[in-house]
């Protein structure tokens, strides 16, 4: 999958979501006795939210997995070998490496589950996630430092739903499909950022 299909991909889902939202809202609100939903309008509303932080979590950690994938297809293709790379970071690494009679190449080789472990919906361990990976998605600092305390608002209302029993009783669904649409900003924010790497600037 490509960036761009990833992104469509979460898109899709969280649209969807927004639709969903939309349409429980408005049978909330209409004359029927649509008992379930007006009953359970908070539990509707947290579930939604909690539901659009998922699909963003797990859209950026499919960034973080293509773009580690798109970084060790660019070092396999200069075949950098390690050895020095060992020597000059760690010899004491090295010298076991020249015990054994290794020769490689130079590779990240980030596995899906360092990348599921290192990003959540936190803004600041996906900011460090990518840093490893030599994208800098706070590059543009003023905007950066408005989209990412936005998020890391919407994340913080969920932990509290799911970590601490919050109430969120000030949550509506006009608020959720709110955050939705400020979750799809922030994902086009950080593709935008992987789209400027050097990794893809073949």
């Amino acid at each position: 999958m490509s960036l761009d299909s990833i992104r469509l991909l979460y898109f899709k889902q969280l649209n969807e979501l927004i639709t969903v939202t939309r349409i429980t809202k408005e049978r909330a609100l209409s004359s029927d006795d649509d008992k379930l939903i007006k009953d359970n309008i908070n539990l509707f509303t947290k579930s939604f939210l909690t539901m659009a932080c998922a699909c963003l979590e797990s859209c950026v950690k499919e960034f973080a997995n293509y773009m580690s994938g798109e970084l060790d297809k660019l070092l396999a293709e200069l075949r950098i070998p390690d050895r020095p790379i060992r020597w000059r970071i760690n010899p004491g690494e090295y010298e076991k490496s020249k015990a054994k009679n290794h020769y490689g190449n130079l590779e990240i080789k980030l596995s899906r589950k360092e990348i599921d472990e290192s990003i959540s919906g936190n803004v600041h361990k996906t900011k460090d996630t990518f840093d490893i990976l030599g994208i800098n998605i706070a590059s543009d600092t003023a905007a950066w430092g408005k989209i990412k305390e936005e998020i890391q608002a919407i994340i913080t209302k969920r932990n509290r739903i799911i970590h601490h029993n919050d109430s969120a009783s000030d949550l509506s669904f006009d608020d959720v499909v709110n955050y939705i649409n400020r979750i799809m900003e922030y994902v086009d924010f950080i593709k935008d950022a992987c789209d400027r790497s050097r990794i893809l600037q073949k």
